[in-house]
């Protein structure tokens, strides 16, 4: 399993989930989220690996 959760550009938590084990991929709706640049944040289950990637917005 894989959590990914989305900060604002000012740390506030705007959206987070989970992927199941065994799925690669996940999409995620925005469409509540204004435009802008965010932080997106996913991390394996049991310390596995994690990492940053910034996402944008664009309306």
């Amino acid at each position: 399993e894989t959590s990914i959760t989305l900060y604002s550009l000012t740390g506030q938590l705007v959206l987070q989930t989970q992927i199941p084990a065994g799925e690669a991929s996940k999409t995620i709706s925005v469409a509540h989220l204004p435009a802008g640049v965010y932080v997106c944040r996913w991390q394996q289950a049991a310390g596995g690996a994690s990492g940053y990637v910034k996402v944008a917005v664009v309306r």
